[in-house]
């Protein structure tokens, strides 16, 4: 896949999170649909998988002493840490802007939710590593 095709993918992928988010927040779709936020997080975790082989591709020399293993580490962890930092925005969301919390007051399902979000993260990054393995494995027999 070009890197021109590819760069396109995620702007459309960015684009379609970013709408679908929108209009969750406005329609209060995160309140009325329970697991509305599931294939949010698994997108945003495509996402970032996809943004981080995008970056490495644009520099093929960062890769070329890098064994798949390594750079999907890399890639699963950058989609972890920015679950993460999301998790802590809704968290700020949450005490700060519409004071349903305190610190002090955060319910317990509230953690398993920041951690139902994260796996899910993880399953997005997952799924979008597996085919980009699979598709660069058999881009790899195609030329021999």
């Amino acid at each position: 896949m070009s890197q021109t095709k590819l760069s396109y993918i995620l702007f459309a992928v960015l684009i379609a999170i970013f709408t679908f988010h929108f209009l969750g927040l406005k329609f209060y779709w995160y309140q009325r649909f329970f697991g509305y936020d599931t294939p949010m997080h698994i997108a945003g975790g495509a996402w970032v998988a996809l943004a981080a082989i995008y970056f490495f591709r644009r520099r093929p020399d960062r890769l070329v002493h890098m064994s798949q293993g390594i750079f999907t580490l890399i890639a699963l962890a950058s989609a972890m840490a920015v679950g993460a930092l999301w998790e802590i925005y809704e968290y700020s969301m949450d005490i700060f802007k519409f004071q349903i919390y305190t610190f002090r007051t955060i319910p317990a399902y509230i953690r398993l939710d920041s951690f139902h979000d994260l796996v899910n993260d993880f399953i997005g990054a997952l799924v979008v590593l597996i085919v980009w393995l699979a598709l660069a494995k058999k881009q790899n027999e195609q030329k021999i």
